[in-house]
């Protein structure tokens, strides 16, 4: 989820930070959203618990699958923007 709405954030960042003008405040509100479900981790009733992956719920191991969204993100992000001036008609 992050990793997409870093990605919705770039496409829309040219319209400025307000909802209302197709801007970014959307994606970001849904990234810091899933963020704090990261952080909080899984709850009594999850599919976590009841397949026993519990283990995998603490700090070190949600930084780290941050760190690889936010780098995946910007490698998307590059690859667009790189594809976009290469396939960009010749004026």
């Amino acid at each position: 989820m992050i990793l997409v709405m870093i990605v919705a954030a770039s496409i829309h960042a040219r319209n400025g930070f307000f909802t209302a003008n197709n801007g970014i405040e959307l994606p970001m509100l849904y990234a810091m959203g899933a963020l704090v479900l990261a952080y909080t981790g899984p709850g009594e009733y999850s599919l976590d618990r009841l397949f026993g992956l519990l283990w995998m719920s603490n700090e070190q191991y949600t930084s780290i699958t941050i760190g690889i969204a936010v780098a995946a993100g910007v490698l998307v992000i590059v690859t667009r923007q790189t594809l976009a001036h290469r396939t960009a008609p010749a004026t």
